[in-house]
């Protein structure tokens, strides 16, 4: 039988094809597809016309919908949305039947994955870290692009940050300004920020909290070096730079060269 199905003409397989079991040739959405959309249909094509029915095909987890039977192809719509972000197994049974009422010979799964509402997925520091550098900058990922200008609306950070500044890359919100040492910092995004491709939004508030590291101050005058000189005559500035330093007490004394 199989070096007859070798030889065979391509003409006498097109003859016979309708007259073999049910065989899967396509589906959708394809196998482990993501982010696919709530509503979308699962057309399923075979090699041969179809005997109806639905009992043939089980979807998990079960939302209502129907079934549409045309020549070799069946189609369910569902009339609920699958739910958001779960994974949706899909299996024809040996039940399939052809034209001629001949069973499939075997089986056929596969799952795909429903487009989940938008969400913080990760953070950095991470979620309730106790010794979170005070120099580093905070970042916010998540699950897809977000429509910018709904997240920075929604977004507080408790105490304030100095100098913030808010920096994008593709789904990764940056935030960078002046840490306070030893300072525990909580940042908030209230939900209804939209993602960027489908516009859907995040259902509920996202709440972050960690706390920065204890710092030594440090102190240190800019551009002097080992001295500087000034004009006596004139008022002369002194440019900082200090971390974790509340006050500076200065003083001013002379020095004669031999001392110096």
């Amino acid at each position: 039988t199989g070096a007859l199905r070798g030889v065979a003409p391509a003409g006498l397989k097109d003859v016979l094809r309708p007259l073999r079991a049910p065989q899967v040739l396509t589906f959708a959405p394809e196998f482990n597809a993501k982010d696919v959309p709530p509503t979308s249909p699962i057309p399923i094509t075979f090699l041969t016309p179809m005997s109806p029915s639905d009992a043939a095909i089980r979807i998990s987890p079960d939302v209502k919908g129907s079934f549409s039977w045309s020549g070799r192809t069946v189609t369910f719509t569902p009339e609920e949305k699958f739910p958001l972000g779960a994974t949706i197994n899909v299996t024809v049974t040996r039940e399939a039947r052809s034209w001629l009422f001949r069973r499939a010979d075997s089986e056929l799964a596969w799952s795909f994955n429903v487009l989940a509402a938008p969400s913080v997925v990760e953070t950095a520091p991470k979620q309730g870290a106790l010794y979170a550098p005070a120099s580093s900058q905070l970042a916010l990922t998540f699950n897809r692009e977000m429509e910018r200008a709904s997240v920075e609306a929604r977004l507080v950070v408790s105490p304030p940050i100095p100098n913030m500044k808010l920096e994008w890359t593709k789904n990764k919100l940056l935030i960078g300004g002046n840490l306070r040492a030893n300072t525990n910092y909580r940042v908030f995004v209230a939900s209804g920020a939209k993602d960027l491709q489908f516009g859907m939004t995040m259902p509920s508030d996202f709440a972050w909290q960690f706390t920065t590291t204890q710092q030594y101050p440090y102190l240190a005058i800019i551009g002097v070096g080992r001295y500087g000189v000034t004009e006596a005559d004139k008022p002369t500035t002194l440019k900082a730079q200090m971390v974790n330093v509340s006050r500076i007490d200065a003083a001013l004394y002379s020095l004669d060269i031999p001392t110096y």
